[in-house]
This record gives C-alpha cells, structure tokens and sequence, in this order.
C-alpha cells in the first residue's frame, strides 16, 4: 500500500469512489499467462497523455511535494533526481463493491460477486537511476486522466509491476499446475485490511494469492496461494469489519491531503 501519500484535486467522496477501482487481468493458456502485460483498454491514450505537457507539469509537482517530505532523510533529493512516469509497467487494480469481506462472502459463497467493474490505474515512478520509488494512482474518466493519489512505492509491490514476475509466481502455485483454464485472474485491493491479492478464478473454484499483505492487520502469508474460503478464513482470526462501519477505509487514508 501507498505510505506516504498526497492527493491531487480531490473532494473526500469523489477520492473514496474513484478507489474502488481494480487491476491487471488476462488469460492465454492455462496458467502461462493468465495474466496479460501491459494495459490494454488505455493503451493509447496513456501514451499521448505521458507524453503531454500536462503530463511533465504533474511529474514536476509530484517530484519536489516527494522531495520536500523527505527534506532531511539521507539521499532524499537523489532518490527523486529525474522523476518519471513509468506507464509500461502501469497495472489496474480493482477494488470492491463491499468493504465487508467477510460478510459478503457468507453471503453470497463467492469472492468474486464482491470485485467492483471499477478500476484506478497505478503507475509507477523511476528515478534517474531506473528505480521504482513511488506509485501514483490514475482515475480515467472522458477521454482524460485524473490524478487520485501519489507516494511511495513499498518494495514488495514491485512484483505488481513485472508481469514476468507475477507470472512466475502464479505459475509456481502447486494448487494451479493441474488447472486447465484459468476463467480470470486480477489484481484486488482489500483497503479494510490493507492488502492487495491476486484473484484467480478456475472451472471449479476460486483462489486468492497475498501480494502485500499488512501482517499486523492480518495473519495472511505473502505469496502463498489459499482457496477463496481459507483466504476468508484467515481474515476471520483478526476481523476488524465492525469498525469503522460507516466509513471503512478511514484508517487507510487517514493521513492522506489534498493539494
């Protein structure tokens, strides 16, 4: 999840829809790459927009409100030296319509009646050295894109970035090997337990594989694959859904600012 992060040109409300948003998803053959590179349906458009004055006025902001946070951390003006979108390492990630994880699921006995249609699109930012060390989140609405959020890049979401990598991961599941077709995969955010996941679903049955998980939060384990109910399962030992109720992600983006 974003650590430090800034909003741009947000109304409270406007901000927690647009976050219902999701991610990277794409089936070839069984299991191989089940999850495509790249996006597709913004494509085109992203590359006229990164390449756009608009585009470097935003990557000038974004680069001294990053370097002004960080004023008197060690090597803090380096690490933000030559800031730059990274749009072919962008990924969608969903989000979902109930923030009740637990409850929904009960209820209706499928994970994936609870993944909104929505999406953000999260594109990381490389410094002059070819490191990703932030992420900014994009709402496409018009033909436009409007910037939600920006901050830091945690290093474990980095694997969100290389579809290589993810692949890899997906393809390394023992659970998965013998599946002959994935029906869909995608990149879900649960804010109210502050995890990203991926979420696989096959012929005869749904997989969730934690890909940042907060273990404070959680006794999730990165990385490894859990069927739809054990991943709930474990959300049950340490549910917090009858906090915050009325207003689940307060605690997510409680420290977040508009510009």
């Amino acid at each position: 999840m974003l650590k430090k992060t800034v909003l741009s040109g947000c109304a409270a409300g406007i901000f927690l829809a647009v976050l219902a948003g999701t991610v990277v998803t794409g089936v070839k053959s069984p299991i191989e790459s089940q999850i495509a590179p790249g996006l597709k349906k913004e494509a085109k458009e992203m590359k006229s927009f990164f390449r756009s004055p608009e585009s470097e006025t935003m990557i000038a902001e974004i680069q001294r409100n990053l370097t002004t946070s960080h004023t008197g951390e060690e090597n803090s003006v380096e690490l933000y030296e030559g800031l730059a979108f990274e749009p072919k390492k962008a990924y969608e990630v969903y989000t979902l319509k109930s923030e009740h994880v637990i409850r929904e699921f009960d209820q209706n006995g499928t994970f994936k009646d609870n993944i909104s249609e929505e999406y953000v699109l999260q594109v990381p930012l490389s410094n002059s050295q070819n490191e990703l060390v932030g992420l900014t989140l994009f709402y496409q609405e018009q033909g436009g894109f409007e910037l939600v959020a920006y901050g830091e890049m945690e290093e474990k979401q980095e694997v969100l970035t290389d579809m290589e990598e993810l692949n890899a991961l997906v393809n390394g599941q023992e659970e998965l090997r013998g599946q002959k077709e994935i029906k869909d995969a995608k990149t879900v955010v649960l804010y109210q337990y502050n995890t990203y996941a991926i979420y696989i679903e096959t012929a005869d049955a749904e997989y969730m594989i934690p890909i940042s998980a907060n273990n404070v939060m959680t006794q999730l384990e990165e990385n490894r694959i859990y069927t739809a109910e054990e991943f709930i399962d474990v959300l049950r030992l340490t549910s917090s859904e009858d906090i915050n109720s009325e207003n689940p992600l307060t605690l997510k983006v409680g420290g977040f600012r508009c510009l």
